[in-house]
C-alpha cells in the first residue's frame, strides 16, 4: 500500500520477466484485473491504508491496449472513500461494467457502479443488499449465473451470492462457517 504497484512482463509463458515498473504514480492496493476485448483492465484502490480516510483516497480504474506495456488512467469510481476498501468488477454480457466496493460501514450493503462505455464514466447506483454481508468481494461469470462471494462480514465464514443481473442477489449461502477456519480469503482468476 505504501508504493505505487508495479507490473513485470513475460513473453515466454513466465519462464522469464521483465524488470518491474510502477502501473501508476500512486501507492494503493490492485484488487480486481480483467481481460476484456483484448485489453486489460485494473481497478484499484489508490491510498496508502487499509481503509479509505480522507477524499483523495478513490478508486482508480487503468487501461492497458498493449498487453501490460503501458497503463492510462481511464476514470475515477464515483464511490465514497471513508471506510472503503476491497472491490471487485465484472463484464456483464452486454457489454456495461459493474464495480463494487466494500462499506466499513455497512457490510450488508455493497457499493455499485456501473459504467456503460467501458470504463470512462460512471453511474453510481443504489447498494447491493447481501443478507449474509461481504468483504473481500470477488465476483465471476460460471454458466449463465453471476457469482459473487468472499468472507461473510463480522458475521464470518465464506458467503456465496448468486444474481441475474448483477445488480440483486440472492440471500446468499454460507459455504463454510467461521468456526471451521479463521479466516477467508479467495481471488479469481479471470
Amino acid at each position: 500500500w505504501l508504493i505505487p504497484p508495479q507490473v513485470m512482463i513475460s513473453n515466454d509463458q513466465g519462464e522469464s520477466w521483465s524488470s518491474p515498473k510502477d502501473l501508476c504514480e500512486y501507492p494503493g492496493r490492485i484488487y480486481d484485473v480483467r481481460y476484456y476485448n483484448g485489453e486489460i483492465y485494473v481497478l484499484m484502490f489508490c491510498n496508502s491504508s487499509f481503509f479509505g480516510f480522507d477524499r483523495t483516497h478513490v478508486y482508480r480504474l487503468y487501461k492497458s491496449c498493449d498487453n501490460g506495456k503501458s497503463f492510462e488512467c481511464l476514470s475515477v469510481l464515483p464511490f465514497a472513500p471513508w471506510r472503503r476498501s476491497y472491490c471487485s468488477m465484472i463484464f456483464a454480457a452486454d457489454g456495461v461494467l459493474h464495480a463494487y466496493a466494500y462499506n466499513g460501514y455497512s457490510e450488508k450493503e455493497m457499493d455499485h457502479a456501473i459504467s456503460k462505455d467501458c470504463g470512462k464514466t460512471w453511474e453510481l447506483l443504489d447498494p447491493c443488499y447481501l443478507a449474509k454481508r461481504i468483504r473481500n468481494p470477488q465476483t465471476a461469470h460460471i454458466d449463465g449465473v453471476y457469482v459473487l462471494h468472499g468472507r461473510g462480514g463480522n458475521e464470518g465464514g465464506f458467503v456465496l451470492y448468486t444474481s441475474e443481473d448483477l445488480t440483486n442477489w440472492d440471500e446468499g449461502t454460507i459455504l463454510v462457517d467461521k468456526t471451521h477456519a479463521g479466516a477467508f480469503y479467495s481471488n479469481n482468476i479471470n
